[in-house]
């Protein structure tokens, strides 16, 4: 083989297409037809047949192109796959069937903690893994024998009991490929090199040319040295570097590790976060913007976790760029949708069918679907009347009916009897689209499967055929309702609204199996069985027993044509174009799978049959063909062979630049070191040698490096930067340490400019008093905590609606522990007892009721642990319920609704009607006296002064809230009068401190109480919402984020040092 260099002052493409002209152009012609040329990657190719086009038509020569090839090609060209060689894919299979199958005592060296027998993706994982591990062994003529004699060697007598297993489960491997007529690909290759005739036969061959490739395995180099007397190997580097490149071309480690690297400082950008990396990249790009054009700028990723950031900064600063790779498989909207799909089938819980439920194609596909049905329906009821109508008139041609029959109906009130309701076989009518699914189900037993045209409930009310609709379109319940837990059942759904039905149902219920029966009216459990009904038809083909691998592919293949079938061919819309694309690449994925041989597939139910589809499909990606006016956006292994006299790399951070593996788990650095197999030795030389060749080669070099990845780790430098000359090493480890002067850009680049002030400011109450014609008695509280969250909670209505909890809050909590307090105190058979065994068994079976009915049967674990406790309060409350009895109180009313005539005298003004409902009210039949008390189940059992009053600065006592002396003084008006007194039935985290805490307020302090009541409806129909200084800690503030009371200064700081930054 013969060395040639290559002047590194220029790209190597452009050098290497020179090369190749000026030694074989003659005549006006450059006929390459006999050469192979051998280049790192099919982009290389490509890139080099393109430069051969353009400087042959340059130079008005005729061309005639080489066959270009990768290093690994060359090898199957070599020594091309039979008809009995499997393919990757068995492989993996096969390998998947022998871990699964192998004894877990035998295996336990190499797997102490195997995967379920049925999670076949995992064990297909570790098949892969494995796999990959024989490829690279086979690469270098190893075995797994050679490792565990290596490792024997090295006394690494884990990692040899590990490589024995590995020994053993190969032959095995090797067998099942036999049994199914089959050969590994990497036995039969090592076979054709170890025949005699194949030097003889490969060495008649083409001639080769090697360019760039600086990295070659044993078996390649076996290969090429067949070729030595026919090949010509392209050293991108001055000859006076020929002791840095082995016989193949390849770097020396020694030499390359050793060499110090010159980066100028003005090169170096150090940036803080990834966002801070893309926005360096994005203002390099400006810079280079006068002197070259897009396709002469390249862009180098060392770590590709950086590609969603840059793409995202590129579009801010309306600059385009192109990742020749394309986009990931499994990021795409197909993918994602068989992914939560095949979760909610799994594991049929709320979480997985509200992700489900989110996912942007599912509203599209409800859309259709409902339309479908309901042209479905129009044309079978034109059926219907068409048949009808030539019924009729065969009975008017007929003559009259015999005897007294009636005379039939009209065909508008065929389906309708004499009194107007529907005949039980009548057909369901169609729903309009303002219809609410809730109007639609509330007639029917929910015991019913939906019919077809309730699936019309979940149709869009306005918009195009698409589903779209504007903004506008999908506003929510804007009138909201008194218990923020409680769903609105009864408000139209439209757009959104359905969803946000279902995080409400949530809330309240926190029921998390979404099958059936679900808690809660029937109202709400028709809409519930309806959108489950809609979701179960898209995936209903993947239902039925296990069977091969192979027969659930047109199942999987139906599930994306029911989703994604109505995508024109030829859309315009990018993201119909790209989710087109993916269902072909999935498609793709499921052909290559069928291929595989019938022996090979394992039998599985529908879930595994699409997670072994998915496992495969991930690696795939999207192709996206590249426009004009794009900048290209390279991996760091595909810069060197890029011909952009421009070149800007990003993530330029120790473990990317150089490439490291620190923690791999078959073959750790040392062995690797041992076996020559490559180590993180060898990927330094390399990586040491490519800047160094890239930096010489290019007009403008700038390498970003960052400080902290995406995760919050810190990160650390390139080696490569540290590299350089030992005087200049002091200045650049203390800059690349020092966290100020990483750069960092608050806004992205291109980015609108902001106004004087920021535009995230609380939003202010509308001038004028608004129109309240009644309040409850806990408003008052509200007010006083903060007028502008009363105006937001009672006069916007806004509620806060999650579907992430997975225990009861403090209001749920109480909630429970009123309802079964309620059913005891309305209960006369029970209410009037003292035996506190009766009571708590009562109780008991009450709270159990409750419980069931709206949280099913299978409550969440913190729910159920939250239940314990209060069934234990509970039963404390029973033995002071007992005692009270035996005193003389009696219950009179329990959960007793303030009539309508309940009003708060306001001087000089109107009165103001008072709602609510007090928990319950005793008497005592020994004086008839009152009491009047509020159920509280607080962890701490407060008594009421505590919560009803608090210290001002100036030490008087302030009022805080105004719930018992507002009862009082209401109770009043309707015969509740003589000695009352006013107390809380405290249900504390100790059993022990249930008690009853009387309140000792006297006549002046309850007097000043409703006048502090009278002040606040003053001031409320004055339109005073101001907002207060502070918010009481014991409160939960579900409205911080709108009166941001967590953000310092509203961002004022920041977007002012933007502006400036932006502008200087």
């Amino acid at each position: 083989m013969q060395r040639y260099w290559l002047d590194w002052s220029r790209p190597l493409i452009p050098a290497a297409a020179t090369w190749l002209i000026e030694r074989h152009a003659a005549g006006g012609r450059c006929d390459l037809r006999d050469l192979r040329c051998v280049l790192p990657g099919t982009r290389a190719g490509r890139l080099l047949l393109h430069t051969l086009i353009s400087e042959a038509s340059r130079r008005r020569l005729k061309l005639v192109p080489p066959k270009m090839l990768t290093p690994g090609a060359l090898v199957e060209l070599s020594a091309p796959p039979t008809s009995e060689t499997a393919t990757q894919l068995e492989c993996s299979l096969a390998w998947m069937h022998v871990l699964r199958e192998a004894d877990p005592v035998m295996v336990a060296p190499l797997l102490p903690r195997p995967p379920e027998q049925t999670d076949w993706p995992a064990w297909h994982d570790l098949a892969v893994k494995i796999g990959d591990v024989t490829s690279e062994l086979a690469g270098e003529l190893l075995s797994f024998a050679d490792v565990t004699r290596c490792a024997d060697q090295l006394g690494m007598l884990r990692e040899a009991d590990r490589w024995e297993v590995l020994v053993q489960l190969e032959k095995r491997y090797h067998a099942r490929l036999r049994d199914c007529g089959r050969v590994d690909p990497h036995l039969r290759r090592r076979r054709t090199l170890e025949d005699p005739l194949f030097a003889q036969a490969t060495a008649e061959k083409s001639a080769l040319v090697v360019i760039g490739v600086v990295e070659l395995n044993r078996l390649q180099r076996k290969v090429l040295a067949v070729h030595e007397d026919r090949a010509a190997i392209l050293v991108h580097a001055p000859e006076a570097m020929e002791i840095g490149f082995d016989s193949f071309g390849c770097v020396q480690p020694l030499f390359w590790r050793a060499r110090e690297l010159e980066v100028p400082e003005e090169e170096i950008v150090f940036a803080d976060r990834p966002s801070d990396q893309a926005q360096a990249v994005v203002e390099a790009l400006a810079n280079l913007a006068g002197g070259y054009r897009p396709e002469q700028i390249s862009i180098g990723l060392g770590d590709e976790k950086l590609a969603p950031v840059m793409t995202r900064a590129g579009v801010w600063a309306n600059i385009e760029l192109h990742d020749p790779r394309g986009r990931a498989v499994a990021r795409s909207s197909p993918y994602r949708l068989l992914a939560d799909g095949i979760d909610w089938l799994r594991e049929p819980r709320y979480s997985s069918f509200s992700t489900l439920l989110r996912h942007p194609d599912i509203e599209r596909w409800l859309h259709r679907h409902g339309r479908e049905v309901q042209k479905q329906q129009q044309a079978e009821e034109a059926g219907e009347a068409e048949q009808a109508a030539t019924d009729a008139a065969d009975i008017v041609v007929s003559g009259p009916l015999p005897g007294n029959a009636p005379v039939p109906a009209p065909d508008d009130e065929i389906a309708a009897s004499a009194d107007g309701t529907p005949r039980p076989d009548a057909p369901l009518p169609a729903l309009d689209d303002d219809v609410s699914p809730e109007s639609a189900v509330a007639t029917t037993g929910v015991g019913d499967a939906p019919a077809d045209d309730e699936l019309l409930a979940l149709v869009p009310p306005t918009g195009d055929e698409d589903g779209s609709t504007d903004a506008g379109d999908a506003t929510g319940d804007a009138t909201g309702d008194e218990d923020p837990a409680r769903p609105d059942v009864d408000a139209p759904i439209g757009r959104v609204e359905w969803i946000s039905f279902l995080d409400r149902y949530y809330t309240r219920h926190l029921h998390d199996l979404d099958t059936g029966p679900w808690p809660g009216d029937p109202r709400q459990q028709r809409l519930l069985l309806l959108v489950h009904r809609a979701m179960g038809r898209l995936f209903d083909p993947l239902s039925g027993a296990r069977r091969p691998l192979t027969d659930w592919f047109e199942p999987i293949v139906e599930v994306l044509r029911r989703a994604y079938g109505d995508i024109e061919t030829k859309t315009t819309r990018r993201s119909d174009a790209l989710s087109a694309k993916a269902c072909v690449e999935i498609t793709h994925a499921l052909g290559h799978l069928a291929s595989a041989a019938a022996e090979l597939q394992p039998e599985v139910d529908a879930t595994t049959a699409v997670r072994l589809v998915l496992t495969y499909a991930a690696g795939l990606r999207i192709p996206d063909d590249p426009r004009s006016g794009q900048i290209e956006m390279l991996g760091w292994l595909d810069l060197h062979h890029d011909p952009a006299p421009a070149m800007i790399i990003a993530g330029f951070n120790d473990g990317a630049i150089p490439q490291a593996v620190t923690a791999d788990a078959f073959l750790p650095d040392t062995l690797r070191t041992a076996l020559g197999v490559l180590n993180n030795k060898r990927r330094y030389a390399r990586d040491a040698y490519l800047l160094e060749s890239i930096r010489r080669s290019r007009e403008r070099c700038v390498l970003v490096t960052g400080r902290i990845a995406a995760d919050g780790e810190p990160l650390t430098p390139s080696r490569l930067l540290l590299a350089g000359a030992r005087e200049q090493l002091p200045r650049r480890i203390l800059r690349l340490c020092d966290v100020s002067a990483a750069r960092r850009w608050h806004l992205p680049r291109g980015a609108p400019p902001s106004g004087s002030q920021s535009r995230f400011l609380v939003p202010l109450p509308p001038g004028g008093a608004p129109v309240l014609e009644t309040m409850s008695v806990t408003e008052f509280g509200w007010y006083i905590r903060c007028p502008f969250r009363y105006w937001l909670k009672y006069v916007q209505r806004l509620r806060v609606v999650e579907d992430s909890v997975v225990e009861l809050d403090a209001l749920q909590f109480g909630s429970i522990a009123h309802e079964v307090l309620e059913r005891f105190g309305r209960d006369p058979t029970i209410n009037d007892s003292t035996e506190s065994m009766r009571i708590a068994e009562y109780l008991g079976d009450a709270l159990s009721d409750h419980v069931r009915r709206e949280f099913g049967t299978q409550p969440l674990p913190a729910i159920r642990i939250q239940l314990t406790r209060l069934r234990s309060r509970l039963q404390a409350f029973a033995r002071l319920q007992a005692r009270r009895r035996a005193d003389g109180w009696c219950i009179r009313h329990c959960e007793y609704e303030l009539p309508p005539e309940s009003f708060l005298e306001v001087a000089g003004d109107a009165p103001m009607r008072i709602t609510g409902k007090i928990d319950r009210i005793d008497q005592n039949e020994r004086d008839g006296s009152w009491m009047i008390i509020d159920y509280k189940t607080s962890e701490s059992g407060k008594t009421p002064e505590r919560t009803h009053q608090q210290r001002a600065r100036s030490g008087e006592r302030i009022w805080c809230d105004l719930q018992l002396p507002l009862y009082q003084h209401l109770a009043g008006q309707h015969g509740f009068s003589g000695r009352v007194q006013l107390a809380y039935l405290n249900l504390p985290k100790k059993a022990d401190d249930v008690s009853v805490q009387v309140a000792r307020w006297s006549a002046t302090d309850l007097e000043g109480a409703l006048d502090s009541a009278r002040d606040i409806v003053r001031r409320i129909r004055a339109g005073n919402f101001e907002m207060a200084d502070a918010y009481p800690g014991n409160f939960t503030d579900d409205f911080a984020n709108i009166c941001q009371t967590k953000v310092f200064g509203g961002g004022e700081t920041e977007i002012a040092e933007a502006e400036q930054e932006a502008t200087g």
